[in-house]
């Protein structure tokens, strides 16, 4: 066989196992921007869930200052006890509001940091694998080119 098709058929299968592994490179970086876009995502749901926290314990307060309010105006103390038992009930709801609401931000953030781990995982196996296809693409071009000769 001709020197120069030996050649070209090494040659191709150099290239197809660049390509592999450049294919793999890029698989890898877009599943680890992935991971960072999930974890841009990740802070901002705990951002909002300490918004929500705060806005729920501003409504709170405002609301007890209007009930207050409104009983002295109706001249009932706070040591009234159907004013302190409504006033407590007002204070636990919007206490366990607040945990549930903290509660649900540690799960979904739990969940975004798995994905991400997830996302880099298979980004770090695409690029192992297209290792293994270029090595593989390498030694058949070598072997084909060795039957052939």
């Amino acid at each position: 066989m001709n020197p120069i098709f030996i050649a070209l058929g090494l040659l191709g299968g150099v290239v197809s196992a660049s390509a592999s592994i450049r294919a793999g490179e890029e698989k890898r970086n877009q599943k680890y921007q992935e991971a960072i876009d999930t974890d841009i995502e990740r802070k901002a749901a705990a951002l909002s869930a300490q918004q929500q926290q705060n806005a729920r314990l501003r409504d709170y307060a405002e609301v007890k200052s209007m009930n207050e309010a409104f009983f002295a105006y109706s001249g009932r103390s706070k040591s009234d006890r159907s004013v302190k038992a409504f006033l407590d009930y007002n204070r636990e709801t919007a206490y366990e509001d607040v945990t549930r609401i903290a509660n649900t931000s540690l799960i979904k953030d739990l969940q975004f940091k798995t994905h991400a781990n997830n996302l880099k995982r298979a980004g770090d196996f695409a690029q192992s694998a297209s290792y293994a296809t270029a090595f593989s693409t390498i030694i058949s071009a070598g072997l084909n080119t060795a039957r052939s000769a």
